[in-house]
């Protein structure tokens, strides 16, 4: 059941609506700078009539005046990284680790959090520890009232 806090933050990122539109600027994270990418704030500035725009932490400190309007767009803050992202190094694992926690992402503005969780890893340990994080994701966002994206992925063509 959503808190207060979550109920709300959604109702502003759907305001009446059925369909959202929301972009993903954190490839950064994965594959690094990247054409059209590299000028974060010009970027951020050319889709802020997107409903919500999907950010790496650290990242909204360069371009915090898109999401000062009332119009402005949603922010969401990835929490977790994950190595199965990274395709260009054929990883064969994939190990998640915490960039921030929900109280990091709050500190910068996050109207919303997003976790990843990878399964089906060749290693039992790397899925529990995968499960893990992910769950304090959803601890977390539960405690601070913040909707969450959950972002699943299931890598049974490692095995």
């Amino acid at each position: 059941m959503a808190t207060t806090g979550e109920s709300i933050r959604l109702e502003r990122l759907f305001a009446g609506s059925e369909n959202i539109v929301i972009v993903a600027v954190d490839h950064g994270l994965y594959f690094g700078p990247l054409p059209g990418m590299i000028n974060l704030p010009e970027a951020i500035h050319s889709i802020a009539g997107a409903d919500g725009i999907l950010m790496g932490p650290g990242m909204p400190a360069h371009c915090q005046g898109v999401f000062y309007k009332r119009e402005s767009p949603r922010l969401i803050i990835r929490l977790n990284w994950g190595s199965n992202y990274a395709a260009q190094w054929n990883y064969k694992h994939s190990h998640s680790v915490w960039m921030t926690d929900v109280a990091g992402a709050v500190r910068e503005g996050a109207d919303l959090v997003i976790g990843s969780l990878t399964m089906q890893n060749p290693d039992e340990f790397e899925d529990a520890h995968n499960v893990e994080i992910f769950a304090k994701c959803v601890e977390e966002k539960k405690v601070l009232g913040i909707p969450m994206i959950g972002a699943a992925k299931s890598t049974p063509h490692w095995r």
